[in-house]
């Protein structure tokens, strides 16, 4: 039988938040929920009946929960579904009721149903762009082949193949829970991250439309079902003393300020996709692998077009992600003439998967020679796009001429 965890990232309240989990402890295996490490050991009281384990972790000024979300599917024991929830979604009674039988499907790595936001109270949700249709990730298989994670909230998990979209709701409680005034702070805040850290909606929108809504008509609203309704009001009258909002400004000035046992931001980072490249990370073994044309002496006609073979090591201390993931990792190749670079010529080749520290890759690069017939230089190397080349690669003098 497939295994399910139910993984939460919460800075409160945390009463709300344990109502939304109790929901789905009948249908997961395993519940945890990461917490801001401010909170005192009193505050999760109200967690520890609904979850296996709870989690202090430290939030930054910068918080948003996809930034998280890469490292809260690696944390523990490895199941072979996650549900990534946020602590505002409420899950409808056909979601919960078809959990189990999804999570046994063999053929299918991704579960997408729709978010209804729902306004301007627990009885209604908005039917209109850019509220709908807004699909969220609910259940995704953990093996690396289908897992992509994306930095930006509402889209930190994109559908991959083999992927299918149900009509299985959950319910958006942030323009119920949150005044306006609280809101505007919060488009304030993602419009300062930009778009690594915003919601991405459909084009011609922005934060503003979807956190501020104007006074709705009749037709731009759907009415909720009388049994979801009533699991929403469950979740909004939760209460427990104490209970509060850690809000982002509030900060650790040192570790004596956090829960015993609370993950610095910087372990949590080094998972997160749209995380600033590491010295540590560009470092790496390039030699060139098998036979191969590229042997000396190396002579090429100008403008061929030659595939060549290359036995890549990480000697780094983090992991290379595959083409497709973030950070870009790629192999690469540039020419020189006379010390200037012939940028027309670079090659870059994504990695056909992740490469771990320690491990060992052999990789394809094709290569276009340069059109005019002289002596050149080939760099082949590791790069990081848009940071740097590794500076590790080696170096070939090539004689490129017409036969």
């Amino acid at each position: 039988m497939p295994t399910v965890s139910v993984r939460c990232i919460t800075n409160g309240p945390l009463a709300r938040t344990a109502a939304i989990l109790a929901q789905y402890r009948p249908v997961a295996d395993e519940i945890i929920c990461f917490v801001n490490g401010l909170f005192t050991q009193l505050e999760l009281q109200v967690l520890l009946p609904v979850c296996d384990e709870v989690v202090p972790v430290e939030m930054t000024a910068t918080f948003t929960g996809g930034r998280y979300r890469p490292w809260m599917i690696g944390y523990g024991r490895q199941h072979d579904w996650v549900n990534l929830i946020d602590h505002d979604e409420v899950p409808s009674c056909d979601l919960l009721e078809s959990f189990r039988a999804l999570a046994s499907i063999e053929h299918v790595a991704n579960f997408a149903g729709p978010r209804r936001w729902l306004y301007p109270n627990s009885s209604t949700w908005l039917h209109l762009t850019p509220w709908e249709p807004n699909f969220k990730m609910f259940l995704t298989r953990t093996t690396p082949t289908t897992l992509l994670l994306r930095s930006p909230i509402h889209a930190d998990m994109p559908v991959t193949r083999p992927y299918r979209f149900v009509d299985l709701p959950t319910y958006h409680l942030v323009l119920l829970t949150e005044t306006a005034a609280e809101r505007h702070l919060k488009v304030s805040h993602y419009e300062q991250l930009g778009a690594a850290g915003g919601i991405v909606i459909p084009a011609g929108h922005t934060d503003r439309e979807y956190y501020l809504p104007g006074p709705p008509s009749a037709a731009t609203l759907s009415p909720v079902p009388a049994v979801d309704r009533e699991a929403i009001e469950s979740v909004l009258s939760a209460r427990s003393a104490p209970d509060r909002v850690i809000p982002r400004t509030a900060l650790a000035t040192s570790p004596r300020d956090w829960l015993p046992g609370t993950i610095p931001w910087v372990e949590v980072a080094r998972h997160w996709p749209g995380r600033d490249i590491a010295t540590s990370a560009t470092s790496a073994i390039v030699s060139l692998w098998g036979p191969s044309q590229m042997s000396p002496p190396v002579l090429l006609t100008p403008g061929a077009r030659v595939t060549i073979w290359v036995r890549v090591v990480n000697t780094s201390s983090e992991i290379w992600p595959r083409e497709g993931w973030d950070p870009v990792i790629r192999l690469g190749a540039y020419w020189r003439r006379q010390g200037v670079i012939e940028n027309i010529c670079e090659s870059r080749a994504g990695l056909g998967a992740a490469i771990g520290p320690g491990e060992v890759a052999i990789e394809p690069l094709a290569l276009a020679t340069p059109v005019i017939p002289g002596n050149y230089e080939l760099v082949i190397d590791m790069v990081a796009e848009l940071v740097t080349w590794f500076g590790c690669g080696i170096t070939l003098v090539v004689t490129v001429e017409a036969p």
